[in-house]
């Protein structure tokens, strides 16, 4: 075997060999072959929206798609996450689950839940995203909680081999149409760390596979300098007025 050093990581490369059988007799050259290396650490900070070419969608229900080669999801697995745009192939059935469409754009891609039968979780892995360099890093991304058998969203990181529960939601949304929601996670605690984001969609007993939770806009990466206020709740109208509460962010005005 011969190795090849100095590749980068994460990256596609072709190669081919041709034999020198001496000083004025050289071989054509072979056939490529074709390889990604290894995923490497990624610098913080860092934002996936899933919109990318390595995020492959199928409109066939229960079909797992293809997703980019830096993360990970366990095969085989009969509850799983998978790219999507647009209503869900469950949702497309009449199946009441899943958002109508993605956080980014309205026309984008996102990534769901999707399931055969049974009960169990479905479990996706991020890349390695280093720390090192924020001050105070967070991880935020959007999510979509619609269907009558998704149980919980629970998110947990990994480091030095030992996962951490740091975010869960049992929360369901109203309807397909209804607003993603934004999590927001402290990761300070993990400085100067390297860390794996895990996403864990647990699920109840039921063959209606109402189970497409999903999540968009993923990010690791400081506060933002003037973040924007929460909890925005509408608490009285009448015929000309509209009476609102929130959490506010800061000391400023609100408009």
């Amino acid at each position: 075997p011969f190795t090849v050093t100095g590749l980068n990581p994460s990256t596609a490369y072709e190669f081919r060999v041709k034999d020198s059988c001496g000083a004025t007799d050289v071989s054509p050259w072979t056939a490529r072959a074709s390889a990604m290396t290894d995923c490497g650490p990624i610098a913080s900070p860092w934002l996936e929206n899933f919109d990318g070419p390595n995020w492959v969608t199928s409109p066939a229900p229960q079909a797992y798609g293809a997703i980019d080669t830096c993360w990970s999801r366990p095969s085989g697995a009969n509850y799983w996450w998978r790219p999507n745009s647009g209503p869900t192939p469950t949702a497309l059935t009449n199946i009441g689950t899943g958002p109508s469409s993605d956080h980014t754009t309205g026309s984008g891609k996102y990534l769901h839940g999707e399931a055969q039968t049974g009960t169990g979780f479905a479990l996706l892995r991020s890349p390695h995203v280093i720390l090192a360099g924020l001050l105070n890093p967070e991880l935020r991304f959007y999510y979509h909680q619609f269907g009558a058998q998704i149980d919980s969203l629970v998110v947990k990181v990994f480091r030095n081999n030992t996962e951490t529960r740091v975010w869960g939601n049992t929360q369901q949304a109203t309807a397909s149409t209804a607003p993603w929601s934004e999590a927001v996670v402290s990761l300070a605690s993990y400085l100067p760390d390297t860390v794996q984001i895990r996403w864990y969609a647990y699920r109840s007993p039921s063959n209606q596979n109402q189970v497409d939770v999903a999540i968009d806009d993923v990010s690791i990466d400081n506060p933002p300098a003037c973040p924007k206020p929460t909890n925005l709740t509408v608490i009285a109208t009448t015929q000309s007025t509209g009476t609102m509460t929130w959490s506010p962010s800061g000391p400023g005005t609100y408009e």
